[in-house]
């Protein structure tokens, strides 16, 4: 079977446009019913208007020239050492000519298509709020006085002000020999200096000629940017000004396109959490897709996953790393939200020796990665911000100020600049599958974080250099994690000392009650009575599960009730409070 052209690429236009309506809830009922009757007929005209458009300029009504074959057999020839061509069976073939159409929609249906097409594009991008935004425009453009210059105070203004009142007497008195001095009635003294003119919108001067006076302005100040004579007429210093040309436009590029602020890197050996969605899509458009869908994430966040839904205990471990992550650093139910999505960046399926094949050539390896160009962009706002640092100290000096002044501004925008070291980060979580399952209780741990089989999980550090900045990749190698409420926790730990250096967590900083003297075995052993168990729900307050307490794990009715955004909140900002002293952003 054959399908033209136009009809396959009208019916997917379709499906697409109810699908992207169906998730963003345009097709219920209840939202359909409360539309302001302006979004409807601004939807049917804008699909009268773009239906009827493609319909004649696409000619509809003319039949497809290409067309789709489906479950269909061609021939083809074959390097088999043989002269005959063979007929090999194809899913999808593609096809030119009209006469191998065998399915084509009437150009009055697929006009049809295409008003619902446009119309439900007017419903999607259209709602009540936009309505309402649209017709108050006109006000706000008519009525705004924000943008005028004051009135100017006429030369009788001082004889109509209330408290000059009775100066005409004085005046008179003072003519006259009566008084010796006219004290509060003399006049005021004017500074002869030039007054700025104003700028600004007049009281009767019309928009358009306002809008095209500031458009005129705005290309002045580009030209006097690009123009030599500029510098050199203020007297030296054009050769620096010059050279810093491109700063200053890159520092305005930077504000307007909002490019990233920091650039911090997870390079991990476990794989993608979600592999199905890497497999159809490049590296890149699959990383930006995940940053997107870890601001959704964090602003829904759980507090503990409560199973994974994933089979596989390596995508369920990747899972929690994820969550972990955007627990730490994203999450804003917290204090203070240390991170933004869009700059970290978790590199999946990395090697176990990442860490040292980017102190052996970081700008390939980092290349290969895809996040040296990333890191390079961060790098170059903070060169130009400390440029633009520069050409303020400059200016300073050139407007007649102390030349110590200037040096100032220059020592004093360089030292809230951050350092290169504070805003590009690499850590390595190295997943150790074939390290044994065996753990010490966390409650062992306490004083020195976590520790694997008796020693202390130590966190590597190697020296790199990148654009003439030195940084240091931290790495650590951890036990293949385990599943349930211990793997989470563990985790939380790990991370936390490989992204923060010197945390600790420890029953000083916890919230369990250190002055009740309750051991873990008398908490367990009371919980275990199960008469009153509503009564002994306190107890669990003083049972932080960072800081050990496995036998929680063994009963899902208490952590079911356990209070973990307690110890969850307390854990996470202590943790932030100990990156944000070496973490940052631009």
């Amino acid at each position: 079977m054959s399908i033209g052209a136009k009809t396959v690429t009208s019916v997917m236009l379709l499906v697409l446009a109810l699908s992207i309506a169906s998730s963003r809830d345009r097709l219920r009922a209840d939202y359909l019913a409360q539309l302001d009757p302006w979004v409807a007929f601004l939807a049917g005209l804008l699909a009268v208007i773009a239906g009827t458009a493609v319909f004649r300029f696409w000619r509809l009504w003319d039949r497809s020239e290409f067309y789709l074959r489906f479950f269909g057999s061609r021939s083809r020839w074959v390097t088999d050492g043989s002269l005959a061509p063979r007929r090999s069976r194809e899913v999808v073939t593609l096809g030119r000519g009209a006469k191998g159409i065998t399915l084509e929609l009437p150009g009055p249906v697929q006009q049809l298509i295409y008003l619902a097409i446009f119309f439900w594009v007017g419903l999607i991008t259209l709602d009540n709020r936009a309505i309402s935004l649209l017709a108050d425009y006109p006000r706000k453009i008519s009525q705004s006085s924000a943008n005028y210059c004051p009135d100017q105070p006429s030369p009788d203004d001082s004889a109509k002000d209330p408290t000059k009142q009775g100066c005409a007497l004085i005046r008179r008195a003072y003519q006259l020999g009566y008084a010796d001095s006219l004290g509060s009635c003399a006049e005021e003294e004017k500074d002869d200096e030039a007054v700025e003119p104003c700028r600004l919108r007049q009281a009767d001067e019309p928009y358009l000629h306002y809008a095209w006076r500031l458009l005129v302005d705005r290309g002045r100040s580009v030209i006097d940017i690009a123009n030599p004579g500029r510098w050199r007429d203020l007297g030296g210093g054009f050769e620096d000004e010059w050279n810093d040309l491109d700063s200053v436009l890159w520092t305005r590029y930077d504000a307007v396109a909002a490019t990233p602020r920091s650039s911090h890197h997870l390079f991990t050996t476990l794989p993608a959490p979600r592999p199905l969605f890497r497999l159809f899509l490049p590296d890149y458009v699959a990383r930006q897709i995940d940053r997107v869908g870890c601001i959704k994430r964090a602003s829904r966040m759980p507090h503990r996953l409560t199973r994974s839904s994933r089979q596989d205990p390596t995508l369920a471990a990747s899972e929690v790393v994820e969550h972990v992550l955007d627990q730490l650093l994203f999450n804003p139910i917290y204090q203070t939200v240390v991170g933004f999505c869009r700059e970290y960046t978790i590199h999946w399926n990395a090697p176990s020796d990442a860490c040292a094949r980017l102190a052996q050539h970081p700008e390939q390896f980092l290349a290969e990665a895809g996040a040296l160009d990333n890191v390079r962009e961060v790098l170059a706002r903070r060169h130009h911000r400390l440029v633009m640092s520069k050409i303020a100290a400059r200016a300073a000096e050139r407007a007649g100020q102390d030349p110590g002044q200037g040096r100032d501004i220059d020592r004093e925008s360089s030292r809230k600049l951050p350092p290169a070291q504070r805003i590009v980060s690499f850590q390595c979580l190295v997943v150790d599958r074939d390290r044994a399952e065996k753990r010490a209780p966390i409650a062992e741990r306490d004083q020195g974080g976590p520790r694997q089989n008796g020693p202390r999980l130590a966190v590597g550090e190697h020296e790199l250099v990148v654009d003439g900045h030195e940084f240091q990749a931290r790495e650590l190698h951890v036990p293949s994690p385990s599943a349930g409420e211990r793997g989470q926790i563990e985790l939380y730990h790990q991370l936390a000392m490989l992204l923060a250096r010197g945390f600790r967590y420890g029953r000083l900083v916890s919230r369990e009650s250190v002055a009740t003297g309750e051991t873990s075995e008398h908490i367990a052993n009371v919980l275990a009575q199960p008469s009153y168990l509503f009564t002994k729900l306190e107890l669990l307050r003083d049972a932080d599960l960072f800081l050990g307490h496995e036998w929680i794990d063994g009963r899902p009715d208490l952590l079911d009730v356990y209070p973990y955004h307690l110890h969850l909140n307390n854990f996470v900002n202590l943790f932030r409070q100990y990156y944000q002293r070496e973490r940052g952003r631009l």
